[in-house]
């Protein structure tokens, strides 16, 4: 439905190894509906200013 159900992180600073994980959670700590989600993430540097990235992940039960 286009809504948003989490904030991860704002401001953040990251190395090249440094990561940022969901883990499948709403903004209230309770498990997110099983689907299709979509992960937008945009990123700020002193020399190629903004830049966004969009990625699609699926939200499941175990794969077992």
């Amino acid at each position: 439905m286009g809504l948003e159900i989490n904030w991860l992180a704002n401001d953040l600073i990251l190395g090249a190894q440094d990561f940022v994980e969901w883990e499948g959670t709403k903004e209230d700590h309770t498990k997110a509906d099983l689907g299709i989600y979509i992960i937008k993430v945009e990123l700020f540097g002193l020399k190629s200013g903004t830049t966004l990235f969009k990625a699609v992940c699926i939200l499941t039960d175990r794969l077992s």
